[in-house]
Formats: C-alpha cells, structure tokens, sequence
C-alpha cells in the first residue's frame, strides 16, 4: 500500500514538473494557466491551515482561562471549544491532549472537530477566497 502511495506521489510531481516547465516557457499555454491556477489555489489553502497550526500554543494558555470557565458552568471539558473552531487534523487533537481534562473524551473531540470545525474554519473561509464575489450568497444560504 506505501508504494501506491508513493508512485501517485511521484506522479503528482511529474505533472506539477512539466506544467512548472509549460509555465516557465509560455505562460499564456493553457497547460501554463492550469499551473498557476492551481498555485493559487493551494495558496488559498495554506494560509489558513498553517495559522490555525500556528495558533495552537496560543489556544493552549488562551482556551483554558478564558473560554474553559464557561464551558465547565454547561459540565463540558474546556477542550470542546477548540474542537468548534479547529478540526483535528490541524491541531485540536494536540491541543485535547494538552488541556484535556478527560481522555476518555478523545473520540467526542475528534467527531465534534471533524464536523463543526471543518465547516468553521476550512469550508467557509476556503470557499469564500475561491469563489467570485457574486457568487458569496449561494454559499452563505447553502444553496443553488
């Protein structure tokens, strides 16, 4: 299975190579816009995963004095409120086992971030930056 993985990896590479090239000689080519198209796009990506990566030792001090209090007055573990805005693979599993009070929560926080904070802080910000500004309501109202 690892060398599946590995040979579509070096695909990938082999085509980011040649529209690099394509680019590099004509960048009007439509191989060339397809290139940098997809340059953009992964810049729409990166700037928002990378500073919620970041945020992560900020939250740690952050969740636990300011927004754990309200959370434990509703009798929930503190760490919920980093599962609403971050989901786990960016950084809200690190952080549950940082400030989690109780492991045994551990799959609550994994659901919760892969649920509600894809949608909060990947979807949304991601799709707004991608889409024409016209086109911001139909996101907004989920709807054709």
């Amino acid at each position: 299975m690892e060398l599946i993985g590995t040979i579509i990896t070096y695909i990938i590479m082999a085509y980011c190579v040649v529209g690099g090239v394509s680019y590099i000689i004509d960048d009007r080519s439509e191989l060339g816009q397809f290139f940098n198209d997809g340059l953009y796009a992964m810049a729409n990506l990166f700037i928002p995963i990378c500073g919620l990566i970041a945020s992560v030792p900020f939250l740690t001090v952050f969740i636990p004095k300011y927004i754990g209090p309200i959370f434990n007055l509703m009798g929930a573990d503190p760490v919920l409120a980093a599962a609403f805005i971050m989901a786990p693979d960016c950084g809200s599993f690190a952080l549950a086992a940082e400030i989690g009070q109780t492991p045994d929560l551990f799959p609550l926080i994994i659901a919760t971030g892969f649920m509600c904070a894809s949608t909060i802080s990947f979807n949304v910000p991601i799709g707004l930056s991608m889409l024409e500004k016209e086109d911001h309501k139909y996101l907004a109202l989920w709807a054709p």
